[in-house]
């Protein structure tokens, strides 16, 4: 399975056959004194590892509360965005990249958890699941939702496309 996933990571991200899977510049963190380019992916620990990217640079950071504010970091380390296309085609030629990437299931249990029982703003998804997962002519209607619930919803929604 890991083999797969990498085979899928590789083509996935080698060339980009049209717009949509052209690569959000402005994710990418390009480190001209260590030559590398990092894509920072939300929820696989992008804060830790941005703390850590803006650390390598040797400037002083301890005025950076927000790592994800660019107002804050692109005066530490200039994202791919503000370069010119030939020169992020150069980037990504000559430097090395890299990416921190999670186990699906682990994001969907941690979303999960996240999103249905930590995050007030989001108190209306159990309901909301409840109800998709009944639409789909469940017959179980327990009183709260559970992940395989979140997993057969996905799985479904996937196939049905």
């Amino acid at each position: 399975m890991y083999e797969q996933r990498q085979r899928q990571l590789n083509s996935t991200c080698s060339r980009p056959t049209s717009e949509r899977h052209m690569p959000a510049w402005e994710r990418l963190y390009v480190s001209n004194q260590r030559r590398y380019v990092y894509c920072s992916i939300p929820k696989v620990a992008c804060s830790s590892w941005m703390h850590t990217v803006l650390r390598l640079e040797g400037k002083n950071i301890s005025r950076v509360s927000k790592v994800h504010d660019p107002q804050m970091t692109d005066g530490i380390i200039k994202r791919a965005v503000h370069y010119k296309p030939a020169e992020r085609d150069a980037l990504l030629s000559n430097y090395f990249k890299f990416m921190f990437v999670r186990d699906p299931l682990e994001r969907l249990v941690s979303a999960y958890r996240d999103k249905c029982y930590r995050d007030p703003s989001y108190r209306w998804l159990p309901q909301a699941i409840k109800q998709r997962r009944r639409a789909l002519n469940s017959t179980r209607n327990g009183k709260s939702v559970l992940v395989s619930d979140v997993v057969d919803i996905s799985s479904t929604n996937r196939r049905s496309k």
